[in-house]
């Protein structure tokens, strides 16, 4: 007896798998948990059924699912039963159009599992096209910037020299970094980079992030209580 299993993601083509092993002459169980593949294994194996050929085809999601498969699939080798798996991995397109249509914060956290950080091969993470990257202010581009601190972009700011028309152009608008600069720094946050991802905060930090916020929109009458 032949016997395939086809796993993988929703999306990732096992439905067009199943045909063409149907095509072949497979007998093709659907949509089956991966707890029950034991079972399945002992009822093709059954005399009276007389299946030369079979397919199971079952869904992996997550950690838990791969878990299991793999010593559904440990246990069949403990047998000797011989089996052919064949994995079907859904492309990046499947993926992350199910992590944006879904509304299942289990199933996105599941996708997650499936999904990595790694750096843009065309602007290597600058996260910026090449134009804008060639536009420099003090032999700086808006990316090397971001990766100075708080304190070390202030002290590039102060030492900064420009001609007089350029500070005519950008006179407002440094005093407008400078001043949200100075409120990071005023509530110990200096040492952080302006590149700093968000989700890589603290809670102390998002909150005096927070707190540099209304700093910096001049409430009146306002007080502060810090602990």
């Amino acid at each position: 007896m032949k016997f395939v299993i086809v796993t993988g993601l929703s999306g990732a083509g096992k439905s067009m798998a199943v045909n063409a092993l149907e095509d072949i002459g497979f007998f093709c169980i659907d949509n089956i948990p991966v707890a029950l593949l034991p079972r399945i294994v002992d009822f093709a194996l059954q005399g009276e059924n007389q299946l030369n050929r079979v397919a199971v085809v079952m869904d992996v999601r997550g950690v838990r699912s791969s878990e299991q498969l793999e010593q559904a699939l440990s246990d069949l080798d403990a047998r000797k039963f011989e089996y052919e798996i064949l994995f079907l991995d859904a492309n990046d397109a499947v993926i992350q159009r199910r992590y944006k249509e879904t509304q299942s914060d289990a199933s996105r956290k599941e996708l997650e599992e499936l999904m990595s950080e790694c750096p843009c091969p065309d602007c290597q993470g600058r996260r910026l096209r090449k134009e804008s990257l060639a536009v420099t202010v003090g032999e700086k581009n808006i990316y090397k910037f971001t990766t100075l601190s708080v304190e070390d972009a202030l002290i590039w700011m102060d030492g900064l020299t420009l001609t007089e028309q350029q500070m005519l152009i950008a006179d407002r608008i440094l005093k407008e970094i400078r001043s949200r600069l100075g409120f990071l720094k005023s509530v110990g946050l200096g040492y952080l980079t302006l590149s700093r991802s968000a989700g890589t905060l603290s809670g102390g930090e998002s909150q005096r992030i927070r707190l540099a916020t209304q700093i910096g929109s001049s409430l009146m009458g306002v007080l502060y209580i810090l602990d």
